[in-house]
């Protein structure tokens, strides 16, 4: 039990009613969200990467085959 007496506990919580005692600081949040959205940022940016990478592999993957039967085709 607190050493508060009852009377000085209700006049601390009457206090600091309004104040966010319980909860993370507002600068702790802001960097979570950023963090977050930082994160978010990444993974879309790797997966683009990765699509741009996929795509590039099979235009030249394209551009064989079509050579390879178009000299298939000439003989």
């Amino acid at each position: 039990m607190c050493p508060v007496t009852q009377g000085a506990h209700w006049q601390l919580c009457e206090r600091t009613k309004g104040h966010n005692t319980g909860g993370m600081p507002a600068l702790l949040k802001i960097a979570l969200i950023v963090a977050v959205v930082l994160l978010v940022v990444g993974l879309v940016v790797e997966a683009v990467q990765f699509l741009l990478y996929v795509g590039l592999l099979v235009l030249v993957g394209a551009g064989i085959m079509f050579f390879l039967r178009r000299s298939r085709i000439t003989r």
